[in-house]
């Protein structure tokens, strides 16, 4: 799915500068804005053209260059934006994309030329059903997805065959995701990765010849199995995996006799890994404190060159000529996310499109620097700073949860957090217990009954940026999304006057109804996070922002989509209802063709007039 950075880094687009930096106030939010990343980056068969999206006109669409970068083109105007493309193999023309309507995440598949106009669906039938990419065989004659076509809460794993149009089921999972993530070199076999928990999967071997699975990833305890793919000869997977370690490391899996085996160690966490072509080389990205560097290795490992770049985080790794040249995107602090490519043979770096600043000078935007905060067991709790970089005394500071609560905040760029330090405000990004990148033992610090451990790394931010003297003790605002909302609800009743608001975006607020109306396929998914409602529901219940509203005293925002199915409206409506009969400030805004995020132009301006208003009207003046 597209993502896109939590709204409430956008708030402050009408806010008036802070006294100590208005000099630096000239600049609009919507120039900051267009400052715009790309995503799923894919290349044509013949290596000439290179297929993306961006979000440059306002909403996700699908671009095409040259692959040194020239004669861009924009290919898509969809009102609802793009959720995902691809080139389809071994075809000069055709691309692969899905969308879904008012934001619903119920994604249809259609095919769009790069030589003509218009768009063709795959199955036109199937409206009313979810389809999720997984991978194209080698020849491209194949199309590998998951869908719930059968069961609504069960995604299943299909095949399309292009030439006959003839679709078969090949995997079957009884509640839940499976998910098709590689082709053997021969095409006849299928890599499928079926979740369990957002910390468990498990890999399965499909034989299409006889439509039969085995099991390729028998283990105990949780571990999850990603950048899964066959080595070009067959004999092993090559994998990203925490099974056995504290950190995700890339190891290989036997075909033969499923022992597997690290690659190498690390004590960073690597997001993800790239066989070239041939299979002797392999690419693949070290998550370091949040920033994304790429290496490039031997078959064995062996180290063979790394990008030589500013500060940043890399994504979508694209090998091309033959596993010569390697592409990707990536970001940093000060720069949007742009492509990239890496020459095996001159060890050059190049940028194939250029990030357009649009007039705001590339040096005054702000590095944000890496603070450690000591929460209340001692455990140090890592966060992204964004501050002016001239001010005077204590700021108006905006802590920032995201969402999960398995994700984590990287050293991407944030154009609306540039803007904010522009005018004087702090931004406090941090990775509380729960998050990803600092190894298993940290990633499930916050599992199930040491929920609200979290809830007090973000009280100690809190105090941090007030005894620091950067923050002002009735300056200081949270805001999150989805996991992160619940994050606010729950320090606004935990920590009754240590915010001066708090900004709810489609946030939990009662998780059995959550766990009860999610989407179907979900719940048994995050059950295994949150805990389960057969064993847990008083600690649910109890945990619950719905069943505290009594204890709130301070004002929220709350903003969410009608077409959500991850967090249902309800949520919204129902603590909106509670805070009002008690006095609380609240205000509710819903968008009509909204889901689980906000991805409409138009409805994030809005979103940004009503925040702005908000931190205006209850920060301190």
């Amino acid at each position: 799915m597209k993502v896109r950075r939590c709204i409430a880094l956008f708030a402050f687009a009408l806010l008036r500068p802070h006294p100590a930096t208005a000099h630096s106030g000239d600049i609009p939010l919507r120039t900051y804005l267009s400052m715009t990343d790309v995503a799923w980056i894919s290349a044509s068969p013949d290596g000439s053209r290179i297929a993306y999206t961006s979000e440059e006109t306002g909403s996700w669409q699908i671009w095409v260059a040259n692959a040194d970068g020239s004669h861009r083109r924009q290919l898509t105007e969809e009102r609802d934006g793009v959720d995902f493309a691809t080139w389809v193999p071994r075809d000069a023309h055709t691309i692969l994309f899905s969308k879904s309507t008012g934001n619903s995440g119920v994604d249809q598949f259609y095919y769009l030329r790069d030589d003509r106009p218009g768009s063709v669906p795959l199955f036109p039938n199937e409206t009313t059903v979810a389809h999720r990419f997984g991978a194209f065989s080698v020849d491209g004659a194949k199309l590998a997805f998951s869908s719930n076509l059968r069961k609504e809460n069960a995604f299943d794993v299909y095949v399309l065959d292009r030439r006959t149009n003839e679709t078969h089921r090949i995997y079957t999972v009884d509640n839940g995701n499976a998910s098709a993530t590689s082709w053997s070199a021969d095409d006849t076999q299928l890599l499928v990765r079926q979740a369990i928990t957002p910390y468990d999967d498990n890999l399965y071997a499909v034989d299409l010849r006889r439509t039969a699975a085995r099991l390729m990833t028998p283990h105990s305890g949780q571990a999850t199995f990603q950048s899964a793919q066959f080595t070009p000869d067959g004999r092993s997977i090559l994998c990203v995996t925490d099974l056995n370690q504290e950190f995700h490391t890339i190891q290989r899996i036997s075909t033969l006799t499923l022992a597997i085996r690290p690659v190498f160690a690390l004590a960073h966490d690597v997001d993800e890994v790239l066989l070239s072509p041939d299979g002797q080389r392999m690419a693949y990205i070290v998550n370091d404190d949040g920033f994304g560097n790429v290496v490039v290795a031997d078959e064995d490992g062996r180290t063979i060159g790394k990008p030589v770049m500013p500060p940043y985080i890399a994504e979508n790794l694209l090998f091309m000529k033959g596993g010569g040249i390697l592409t990707y995107a990536a970001s940093g602090p000060t720069f949007p996310k742009v492509i990239w490519s890496y020459d095996l043979q001159s060890h050059q770096t190049v940028q194939i499109l250029k990030p357009n600043f649009h007039g705001i000078r590339p040096e005054t935007l702000v590095q944000p620097t890496i603070v450690r905060v000591r929460s209340f067991d001692g455990t140090l709790v890592p966060a992204w700073y964004f501050r002016p970089k001239a001010h005077r005394g204590p700021l108006t500071t905006l802590l920032d949860i995201h969402g999960g609560p398995e994700e984590q905040d990287r050293a991407w760029f944030y154009p609306a957090a540039q803007y904010l330090a522009s005018r004087g405000y702090a931004l406090l990004d941090p990775n509380i217990r729960g998050s990803t990148g600092y190894g298993r033992m940290y990633l499930h610090a916050a599992d199930a009954r040491k929920r609200e451990d979290a809830v007090k790394d973000v009280k100690a931010l809190r105090d941090w940026l007030v005894t620091s003297g950067d923050a002002r003790a009735n300056g200081v605002f949270i805001d999150g999304a989805s996991y992160g909302g619940y994050v606010v609800l729950s320090s606004l009743y935990n920590y009754p006057r240590a915010f001066a608001g708090g900004i709810d975006i489609y946030g939990v607020a009662d998780w059995i109804d959550f766990l009860e109306k999610t989407a179907p396929a979900r719940r048994a998914y995050r059950e295994g996070v949150y805990g389960s409602l057969d064993a847990d529901r008083e600690f649910l219940a109890s945990i619950s922002p719905i069943n505290h509203a009594e204890q709130f005293e301070r004002p929220v925002l709350i903003i969410a989509g009608a077409n959500d199915k991850v967090v249902p409206l309800e949520q919204s409506e129902r603590i909106a209802r509670s805070l009002q009969s008690r006095g609380i400030p609240v205000e509710l805004h819903v968008f009509g063709n909204e889901g689980h995020g906000i991805q409409h132009l138009e409805n994030l301006i809005a979103v940004y007039k009503w925040m702005a208003i908000f931190l205006d009207r209850y920060g301190p003046h």
